[in-house]
């Protein structure tokens, strides 16, 4: 995955992600409001574990917005870390959305969003086809090919409207 991210907590940042984990909506929100202005990275892991578990749109809709802003690099990161940890499946969706909102090349992690969209539902498939069509980078033809036999091995078992979004993933990781 590269360096390592510094995720220190600042006694400010502990309160912040106390705040989140309440069951007191207002006092999350507050909580969202003060990541907007002041938040950063060491407070990422508390946003996606919260974004997976609430069940209230209005806490959602704030972290969505929160996550599709993200500038910080590391913080960035982090959200492709947590795409590769199946406890948060639920919300990939939501997380791709996000990653590529934020226009980060992810060209280091193609055969990664690749895996993610063999794995994950019509909509998963659709955001990874997204970030992958922005991918700035060269890759070596052997890796090109490689993923496209997987991509065409995986759209044999595939139901119909996702095997013609794989179709699509398989030409653009072609051209790429």
């Amino acid at each position: 995955m590269g360096d390592a991210i510094d995720l220190k907590v600042t006694k400010k940042d502990q309160k912040i992600i106390e705040e989140l984990y309440s069951s007191d909506e207002e006092v999350v929100i507050k909580a969202l409001d003060k990541i907007m202005e002041d938040g950063n990275k060491s407070i990422m892991p508390a946003l996606i574990h919260v974004l997976s578990t609430t069940d209230k749109d209005i806490i959602k809709e704030g972290i969505q917005t929160i996550v599709c802003q993200l500038k910080d690099t590391a913080s960035i990161e982090l959200m492709i870390l947590f795409l590769q940890v199946e406890k948060y499946s639920s919300i990939h969706n939501q997380l791709l959305t996000a990653l590529w909102q934020t226009g980060y090349d992810c060209s280091k992690y193609l055969s990664l969003f690749v895996d993610i969209a063999l794995n994950g539902d019509y909509l998963v498939c659709i955001d990874v086809l997204s970030i992958i069509e922005n991918m700035k980078s060269t890759f070596e033809d052997e890796e090109i090919q490689n993923l496209v036999e997987k991509i065409e091995f995986s759209t044999q078992d595939t139901e119909s409207k996702k095997s013609q979004l794989l179709s699509e993933l398989t030409d653009t990781v072609r051209s790429l």
